[in-house]
């Protein structure tokens, strides 16, 4: 499982546009504030974002 940071209290379950020409999606757990930076939050990459 891909978690933000171990000390972090995931909320969220984020699905990534994967590398192109390959099938796989990332999909990430992150928490809120994780997921307002850049590095998880880029609006660009994510397919879908779910609350958990």
């Amino acid at each position: 499982m891909n978690i933000c940071d171990e000390r972090h209290s995931p909320e969220y379950k984020v699905v990534y546009t994967g590398a192109k020409g390959s099938n796989y999606t990332p999909v990430w757990f992150v928490c809120e504030n994780c997921l307002d930076g850049k590095t998880f939050g880029d609006k660009d990459q994510i397919i879908e974002v779910i609350q958990t």
